[in-house]
């Protein structure tokens, strides 16, 4: 695999930053806080994705602090490389999840094994490999002791399982812990647990077989919803009769109405009235009493006129005469007051009368047909008094019926009491047996658990035994293969001072020279630094199987810090030398790029601003 460019859409303090890189050697510089890191964990996350929860509490997650916080909404990027002889795109935008990813092809193709041709290119390597080995970066441990004991570490790890990030002893030392909590669940009891559990079971599934357990609680319930729906039906029947009691009550009462007899008292009084009423009125219309008083005026001026015609009328006739005008004068002036006033009476009689009629008839017409409306309407009113007074016989036989009811509904609950009582007694035993069959299935799973965990523990030990076994052949070769390489490359990087690396059966780490061995605890911190780089140039060997020497691109992040200008020109031409694939330098000197130049090497050199 070989990168050919990096863009970052956004991530960290970058955006929207194109790189092209050298299919060989590229220097990337930057001052501290140019975003040397920035980058490097920029291809880490491309290569692998970022998870985006923390590993520990407390700590921050990259997928958080890679965000750019001025432009969120952009966070990912893409890098083109080279692999098997074609060319891809890898592009992952994180907005979408820290393990999206998507692959193209050269030609803009998107290819559905992106993953699978992803992971072919990094030679199958997770992660925490890919750092182990291909990203090498300083010892930057506090004291010599502490990297003695990485260098060691990186070693036993090396040689007795073939990778920097797996320990055949921790391995071994996880075994034995697995082995001692599967001891600590193994039940040594279970076998004559079962058998008396068995016993206790039959006794109960006797008992629970009695009819005195039989579960009538269903048709009790069934029973008590019904009569509950029986009252239920009575009393909405009796609501339904009192509002009709109380809307007759009410419009009787609007009415005037107490009971049926004011009803009648008030029919016969209007029919009266309305007689009464009929016959003034008539009398009032007679011609002879509107006559009367006319007739009476004219014989009166009659009289009159014939008294002063008459002039030679004795004293006493026309007396007469003149008497009988006055008398008739009289009869017409009171017979027409008499006509006046029963005509007032008559009026009268009509409006209070027409008023009485319109208010429970509907009508203020006093004709004939007023008495049948009349009639009529307080038929109505005696149907609603007679229909009202009926309900309250009915209401009294509902009322009887819902206490009834009620009583049933008590014998019901009592009856549904008494079967819960019994039903609790059968759940309690149906609790304990199924409890004890709970036990019994748990027993029986314990016995095969056990038989289970025999066979585990036996496959422990036969595991162990071929950990120790693989681990020690392990260590027989790969060891030795890895001092012979590791001493090549650390001969060539100490310029021949060491020649050969040598790791015993305790993992002791030696260093030789053509006169004598020395102890890695007496080397300087630089040498060790030395060291740790030849073990790192030799694991890729390893890891790459012996086959071609470069399928990776190497990231050296400060890896020469502790190194003289000496020394890095020496390591810088090791390096080279020594590995056929790209390398990334990442550095905040000029010392890598001036030394390579030094030595004619080409390399491209790339500034972060």
């Amino acid at each position: 695999m070989k990168l050919n460019h990096i863009h970052i859409y956004g991530f960290g303090k970058f955006r929207d930053l194109q790189i092209d890189l050298s299919e060989d050697i590229n220097i990337i510089y930057g001052r501290n806080e140019a975003g040397k890191s920035t980058l490097h964990a920029f291809l880490m996350a491309m290569f692998f994705g970022m998870d985006e929860k923390p590993a520990r509490i407390g700590k921050e997650d990259s997928y958080s602090h890679y965000r750019n916080w001025q432009d969120p909404d952009i966070y990912g990027g893409e890098i083109g490389f080279s692999h098997g002889g074609r060319s891809y795109v890898l592009r992952r935008d994180f907005n979408l999840g820290g393990k999206h990813m998507e692959l193209y092809a050269a030609g803009g193709e998107k290819l559905p094994e992106g993953e699978k041709i992803l992971s072919e290119a990094l030679s199958s390597l997770t992660e925490s490999a890919y750092r182990s080995t291909a990203s090498i970066g300083q010892l930057k441990a506090a004291t010599g002791r502490e990297m003695i004991r990485e260098l060691k570490r990186y070693v036993d790890n090396l040689s007795s399982t073939g990778s920097p990030e797996l320990s055949a002893d921790a391995a071994i030392s996880y075994l034995d812990a697995e082995k001692g909590r599967i001891e600590k669940e193994y039940d040594k009891d279970a076998v004559k647990t079962y058998a008396s559990l068995i016993g206790q079971i039959k006794n109960l599934e006797g008992e629970l077989a009695s009819s005195d357990n039989d579960n009538r609680l269903r048709d009790y319930r069934d029973l008590r919803e019904s009569v509950e729906a029986e009252l239920s039906e009575a009393e909405k029947e009796l609501s339904e009769l009192r509002e009709r009691r109380e809307r007759a009550g009410a419009l009787l009462s609007e009415n005037g109405f107490a009971d049926r007899h004011s009803i009648d008292e008030l029919e016969d009084r209007l029919l009266r009235e309305q007689q009464l009423y009929l016959r003034k009125k008539k009398s009032s219309e007679s011609m002879v009493k509107r006559a009367v008083p006319v007739i009476s005026l004219v014989v009166a001026a009659l009289c009159a006129g014939a008294g002063f015609y008459f002039t030679g009328l004795e004293d006493i006739y026309f007396a007469g005469i003149m008497g009988a005008a006055l008398l008739m004068l009289i009869i017409s002036v009171t017979a027409g007051a008499l006509l006046r006033k029963k005509r007032s009476e008559v009026r009268k009689l009509n409006e209070e009368l027409s008023a009485e009629f319109e208010k429970h008839t509907g009508s203020g017409e006093l004709d004939e047909d007023a008495a049948s409306r009349l009639h009529e309407r307080m038929e109505g009113f005696r149907r609603i008094y007679d229909t009202d007074i009926a309900t309250s016989g009915e209401e009294s036989a509902i009322s009887d019926r819902m206490i009834e009811l009620g009583r049933r509904r008590s014998d019901c609950q009592e009856d549904i009491y008494r079967q819960q009582g019994i039903n609790r007694g059968v759940e309690e035993k149906l609790l304990k047996l199924n409890a004890l069959r709970n036990r019994v299935l748990e027993l029986r799973n314990i016995i095969a658990e056990n038989n289970r965990l025999k066979d585990r523990m036996d496959a422990i030990d036969l595991a162990k035994e071929e950990l120790s076994a693989l681990s020690t052949e392990l260590r027989s070769s790969v060891g030795a293969r890895l001092n012979q390489e590791a001493g090549r490359i650390l001969g060539k990087v100490t310029g021949g001072a060491y020649s050969r690396l040598e790791v015993t059966d305790g993992m002791e780490i030696f260093i030789n020279t053509r006169e004598r061995s020395i102890p890695l605890s007496s080397l300087s911190m630089g040498t060790m630094d030395q060291v740790y780089l030849a073990l790192r140039l030799s694991a890729i060997g390893l890891i790459e199987g012996g086959g071609s020497r470069g399928s990776l691109p190497l990231f050296f992040d400060d890896s020469f810090t502790l190194y003289d200008d000496e020394r890095l020109g020496t390591a810088l031409r090791t390096v080279t030398d020594s590995y056929e694939g790209q390398l990334l330098i990442f550095t905040c000197q000029h010392r890598e790029e001036k030394a390579l130049s030094d030595m004619g090497i080409a390399h491209k050199y790339i500034e972060l601003a």
